[in-house]
């Protein structure tokens, strides 16, 4: 018996060398997907950026600002993004669908509005793949969520670095206003990065500009 037990450890052996291979295999490539991913979501940020400025300028408050006592919030996911998505909010809040997120920003824009979300289909690592649209009293808040930190971000756990946006900035909580943004060499470095793969991601964004209205 003892000696089947040290004929069988080197296939034991193999085994586990293949796993941890894979397993490695696997992070590469997921790394090399969210890098790509990460400067898509920075685009899409500061797109969501633009338009919210805009908006303010134009209508002298932010979607959906005080039309409610308690929190707003706009979980702004594709049609397939939201089968498995669950809303865990603790506190009280109130829920807009995105598809009258978009269709506020037409109307006191003037004009149709692209849709962008998260090129991730399926959550991952506990990070949630949806962009995230909050206001409350006098205070509106953007947020995307990051596989990779930067100088902007608040690393919530690993592979989950939030970048918010406000119309105040707080550098301790890490939410700032794009005016301090735009004009930071660092944001605007890491925005005028190229992703390796950047036809598949404007493929994706081609396939959801209109989804909500689908």
């Amino acid at each position: 018996m003892k000696f089947e037990n040290v004929k069988l450890f080197p296939a034991v052996l193999l085994i586990g060398l293949c796993l941890l291979c894979s397993c490695q295999s696997y992070r590469s490539m997921e790394d090399t997907y969210q890098a790509d991913a990460d400067i898509v979501r920075l685009r899409h940020f500061d797109y969501y950026a633009q338009l919210l400025t805009e908006y303010y300028e134009k209508a002298g408050k932010y979607p959906f600002q005080y039309e409610k006592e308690e929190q707003v919030y706009v979980f702004i996911l594709t049609s397939f993004q939201e089968r498995d998505f669950r809303d865990t909010n603790p506190y009280r809040h109130y829920t807009v669908n995105d598809k009258y997120f978009f269709e506020e920003l037409s109307a006191v824009l003037g004009r149709n509005i692209y849709e962008k979300y998260d090129p991730q289909k399926v959550a991952s690592d506990q990070r949630p793949n949806m962009y995230i649209y909050m206001v409350s009293g006098d205070n509106f808040y953007f947020a995307v969520h990051l596989y990779t930190g930067n100088p902007f971000t608040k690393n919530v756990a690993r592979y989950y670095n939030k970048l918010e946006l406000s119309n105040e900035d707080d550098i301790k909580n890490k939410f700032f206003t794009y005016e301090t943004l735009r004009n930071d060499p660092q944001y605007q470095q890491l925005l005028n990065r190229t992703a390796s793969k950047q036809d598949f991601f404007d493929a994706l964004d081609e396939e959801y500009r209109n989804d909500s209205r689908n």
